[in-house]
């Protein structure tokens, strides 16, 4: 059973996707749940469009051009591929409104389609096969006019119980925080991961650490959370570490210096 959607809007909506990956399908999945009719799916590779098309129920295409008519049009790409795929679309179906899901892309780059156009961005982490509660999930919307803007805050509050208005250049920033607080924690998450396999150990053992430490945040400001050798300058501590970590990847050891060190500074800034 999926996840619990809002209130359809009362006049339906025909859209259509550019991307099949993570966010796409997700996004794709919950506006469907919403009352929205997925008209067709385009991706580079035939097969992914396909693989979401058959979750859908809708046309799968290669070819951007062959969309379905539809009244919006959602790029989920690579940050990269936007601005070619938005000049290549922009004489597909004039009237249609184009929205990108990206973080860090400016509402501009599709400025030279003369396309009504806005942004509809849920701050989450993604994947395929993992169903999410996008009413939790807080999605940021912009738009090229206030009609527009109405349109997609319409549908992102049937999917969202937070639906906040953020122009591009916050929205930036909005972008480059969520990669620390979720990518890099992903990857230092990995990397104890590895040191846990070198010494043996079973990785599985740090999950009750983990869900502390994120649930931690929900209570204090993550600097009043913040504890460990590095918050106290243990020296003889932190040495014998780094050592160890050394001893796995050189790589690992640089990133254990340069994050006790800020540890450390913010710390002494308290």
């Amino acid at each position: 059973m999926g996840m619990k959607t809002g209130i359809a809007p009362s006049a339906p909506m025909t859209c259509v996707f550019v991307g099949a990956g993570n966010l796409a399908t997700r996004l794709a999945c919950a506006l469907q749940r919403c009352g929205c009719v997925v008209a067709g799916v385009c991706s580079r590779t035939l097969s992914s469009a396909q693989r979401l098309a058959g979750l859908l129920g809708c046309k799968a295409v290669e070819r951007p051009e062959e969309l379905p008519p539809a009244q919006m049009c959602f790029f989920s790409v690579k940050d990269d591929a936007l601005p070619g795929l938005a000049r290549r679309m922009k004489d597909w179906q004039p009237a249609a409104v184009f929205v990108h899901t990206a973080g860090s892309v400016s509402l501009d780059v599709f400025a030279e389609t003369g396309h009504a156009c806005g942004v509809l961005y849920p701050m989450q982490t993604f994947s395929r096969e993992r169903e999410v509660d996008f009413r939790r999930i807080p999605c940021f919307v912009e738009a090229s006019d206030e009609a527009t803007l109405g349109r997609i805050s319409v549908w992102a509050t049937c999917l969202s119980d937070s639906v906040i208005p953020l122009d591009s250049r916050r929205r930036r920033y909005l972008h480059v925080a969520a990669v620390f607080a979720n990518n890099f924690t992903n990857h230092c998450c990995e990397l104890a991961g590895e040191l846990m396999c070198q010494a043996g150990l079973q990785p599985e053992w740090l999950l009750p650490l983990i869900d502390e430490t994120a649930a931690k945040l929900h209570d204090m400001p993550a600097r009043q959370a913040q504890t460990g050798p590095a918050v106290r300058y243990d020296r003889e501590v932190l040495s014998r570490q780094r050592e160890l970590v050394a001893q796995v990847s050189s790589r690992m050891a640089e990133i254990y210096d340069l994050m006790s060190e800020s540890i450390h500074r913010q710390t002494e800034e308290k």
